[in-house]
């Protein structure tokens, strides 16, 4: 089995965990384990054995973040890989409190030449900037438009919805509701399909609070 497939399936399982399903997410972070192992490809596995424990429903301590990391950092794989098992730990990072780890992976991120996910990672920026003990909603709004923009340039719509969501629910607790509700309707209404998927769950669900509202 080529090398290449079991980088399309830690691939595939970011996508996955980006989507919400994190149990497919598991899986195939745990098939590209298996996979690499078998062919003895082991020292392109650790971003997937990252991804497989990341997936799981679970806490995480800052000391067991850091020594994740360490695991992406050492692995002898491909650097979007490792951009994207960062992208995940930043996500565990601030659900865990620990913003000054998750800064760190963030600067790695917008310092890499990854132009497919600089839309994504700049959202996380935003979302990072709202969640530091000194909120910076001026900030994070830019970093949300800037995602929109890059987004809209590669004609990348779930990352255009994800930062819509994020600068459309700033703008909501700020007051500017109509705004809000433009600017989330409109990139919502393009879509046809995936209408299972979380994030157009989220949009719809707060596209209908805010008709209510």
């Amino acid at each position: 089995q080529h090398p290449m497939t079991n980088i399309l399936l830690g691939i595939a399982g970011w996508v996955h965990y980006r989507l919400g399903d994190f149990a497919t997410a598991a899986r195939c972070g745990a098939e590209f384990v298996n996979s690499a192992t078998k062919y003895g490809f082991q020292a392109l596995a650790q971003p997937a054995i990252v991804l497989a424990e990341l997936a799981q429903p679970a806490a995480f301590s800052g000391v067991r973040l850091r020594e994740l990391d360490e695991h992406v950092a050492q692995a002898k794989s491909s650097e979007m890989l490792k951009l994207l098992m960062r992208s995940i730990l930043i996500d565990r990072c601030m659900a865990s409190g620990d913003i000054d780890l998750a800064k760190v992976l963030l600067a790695t991120l917008l310092s890499a030449k990854a132009a497919m996910h600089r839309a994504e990672f700049l959202r996380v920026q935003g979302a990072l900037m709202l969640e530091c003990a000194t909120p910076d909603p001026g900030s994070a709004e830019t970093c949300f438009e800037s995602a929109i923009q890059v987004a809209r340039e590669q004609g990348a719509k779930s990352f255009e919805l994800r930062a819509a969501t994020s600068l459309a629910t700033l703008w909501h607790e700020q007051g500017k509701r109509n705004e809000a509700r433009e600017l989330l309707g409109g990139v919502y209404a393009w879509f046809t399909e995936g209408f299972n998927t979380p994030d157009l769950q989220r949009a719809k669900s707060l596209l209908d609070d805010w008709a209510i509202a």
